[in-house]
């Protein structure tokens, strides 16, 4: 089984960071954007979770593989 890494990365910072941010745009739209709630769970774990996968996306597509080697050989 063949297991693409690197789309699975983008899938899960776009699914964190649309739960986020979509929580966000309801916040504001509701106007409790400044209230004491606690976040729900699944929030809480996209806001926790949206920044590392981000970073560590940015860091494999454009720093440490920029290019991919066609064959196993090399």
């Amino acid at each position: 089984m063949d297991v693409d890494f690197e789309f699975m990365l983008v899938i899960a910072t776009l699914v964190s960071g649309s739960i986020w941010g979509g929580y966000l745009a309801w916040q504001r739209a509701t106007g409790t954007a400044h209230t004491e709630r606690r976040e729900p769970v699944l929030v809480e774990y996209a806001h926790s979770f949206f920044p590392v996968l981000f970073v560590v996306l940015v860091l494999r597509s454009f720093l440490v593989e920029p290019f991919r080697i066609p064959s196993g050989s090399m």
